[in-house]
């Protein structure tokens, strides 16, 4: 269940840190004690046993978000299932603007994940040029994206194509 934010400024934003992979247990729970709830996920490109695929994750690993009214009990909110702890700033839990928030969702798609932006998007087997590293100056074939912002080229040496895994900014497209 997931509201849009009122931009009235009568709601404040709450960082809550989770337990490892806790987030969604956290949500639960917090929805479950009528607390407004955003748990920002993306897209994460997850590798098990010979197999990928594409996973929701959170987008900020061990962090969701919580909406209050200045005059919210936050307190309980310390001792719910999948909880560590809020963000505090003080004594009082620290807000992010309502401001954040908007930016975050306004990024995402019709099924409420986050667009993740990693520049340029080069599509398999286009030609592309290494311009950092070992490899500066080999010509290549893009063969794939991952989500940490690398990629995977095929280098053209020793008289074939070698597999490398090497940041997106390295390489440029040679046409």
């Amino acid at each position: 269940m997931r509201t849009e934010p009122d931009f009235d400024g009568s709601r404040r934003w709450a960082a809550v840190c989770t337990h490892a992979n806790g987030e969604n247990k956290a949500e639960f729970h917090l929805l479950r004690q009528n607390y407004d709830v955003y748990l920002p996920r993306y897209l994460k490109l997850v590798r098990h046993a010979r197999r990928q695929e594409y996973l929701p994750r959170p987008l900020f690993p061990r962090y969701l978000f919580v909406s209050l009214r200045e005059d919210d009990a936050w307190r309980p909110i310390q001792s719910t299932v999948g909880v560590t702890t809020l963000v505090f700033s003080g004594d009082r839990p620290a807000f992010l603007s309502e401001e954040i928030i908007h930016e975050i969702r306004e990024r995402e798609n019709e099924n409420g994940l986050v667009r993740i932006n990693y520049g340029r998007r080069f599509r398999a087997g286009e030609e592309v040029r290494v311009e950092t590293g070992s490899f500066s100056g080999v010509d290549a074939i893009f063969a794939s994206h991952d989500d940490s912002e690398r990629v995977t080229v095929l280098l053209s040496i020793l008289g074939g194509q070698v597999k490398a895994h090497l940041p997106l900014e390295a390489i440029r497209a040679l046409s």
